[in-house]
């Protein structure tokens, strides 16, 4: 494996780690301490990770997305989403969200964003269960 591809799928896995944390960032100086802090972080984690990932995309071919019914699913719900933002009723709220919820399209694009790295990074079931361990190590942590 080149080093440089290394270095983008260990960014990649980073990024996942990043985000099983997320549930332990809380920011008591905000008006929304329980979510706007994660809700930042997680877009910021993700957009590194759309970078690395387009970067083993664009220069070893293994890591291009597979055409798949899942990700036709997704790329539908992103799509009718779309529609149901644009023909709301109030479509700059639908789309920006709010800051005591953080929805809305961009952060919806964020999470299908990540559904496209994960799904192309990840290919075998062997390497997604250390990030899998990771996540369940984190959830039980967080339940203490």
């Amino acid at each position: 494996m080149p080093f440089f591809e290394k270095i983008a799928k260990w960014t990649i896995v980073g990024g996942v780690i990043v985000l099983s944390l997320s549930p332990f960032f809380v920011t008591p100086e905000t008006a929304f301490p329980a979510v706007f802090i994660r809700a930042i972080i997680t877009r910021l984690v993700i957009e590194v990770m759309v970078v690395a990932y387009l970067f083993l995309a664009l220069f070893f071919p293994a890591y291009r997305p597979r055409r798949s019914v899942i990700a036709y699913a997704v790329g539908a719900f992103l799509f009718a989403f779309l529609l149901s933002t644009a023909f709301g009723i109030n479509s700059y709220r639908a789309f920006w969200g709010s800051h005591e919820r953080m929805e809305g399209y961009v952060t919806l694009l964020h999470f299908g964003a990540l559904f496209l790295v994960l799904f192309g990074t990840f290919q075998k079931p062997e390497e997604f269960k250390k990030v899998l361990w990771a996540s369940v190590l984190v959830s039980v942590a967080q339940s203490f």
